[in-house]
């Protein structure tokens, strides 16, 4: 499993059959919306439709330098097969970006497989606190993903919390 660093929270992670995107932004949305004070405090590393071919983008929930549309929409056309994982808020955004048709995936809080060599399972993250949407789910979550024997843990935004803990339980994570 080879793991770059995009920067903010984004990484991507490569095995021999897949490669992944977790939370990528890769623009300077937040401070446009919002005002400079939010501006990226280190520079775009690489432009979005630069990480084609993806085959998986994994959010960890809805707030804009997560689920950036800037990002995930120049990258979405230039890996028209990559399937999205994401909590129903980002979902929600994805679809009126008309994200609909390309699979999108609630987060499995059990193991599923992502290709031949990877599978991930999500872990409830607690951004300033624990929060479930009106369906049950986390509205934040972290990422462990599974390959080769190399567990990774991706926390996601979060602070500490017992049943974070708890779900990472009898976990072994090589790498978070």
């Amino acid at each position: 499993m080879q793991i770059r660093f995009l920067g903010q929270a984004g990484f991507l992670i490569e095995t021999g059959k897949a490669r992944v995107v977790i939370d990528p932004y890769l623009s300077d949305s937040v401070a446009e919306k919002y005002g400079r004070q939010h501006a990226r405090q280190v520079p775009v590393v690489i432009a979005p439709a630069e990480l084609a071919p993806l085959d998986w983008a994994l959010l960890t929930h809805a707030h804009l330098d997560h689920t950036d549309p800037q990002t995930l929409l120049p990258l979405a056309a230039a890996s028209p097969g990559a399937k999205f994982v994401a909590p129903y808020e980002s979902r929600v955004l994805l679809e009126e970006w008309n994200f609909g048709n390309r699979g999108t995936q609630v987060p499995p809080p059990t193991w599923m497989s992502l290709a031949e060599d990877l599978e991930i399972r999500a872990v409830p993250a607690a951004h300033t606190e624990l929060e479930r949407d009106t369906f049950g789910e986390s509205r934040f979550v972290g990422y462990l993903l599974r390959s080769g024997g190399v567990t990774v843990y991706h926390a996601g935004d979060t602070i500490p919390h017992p049943e974070i803990f708890r779900s990472l339980a009898g976990e072994r994570i090589d790498c978070a």
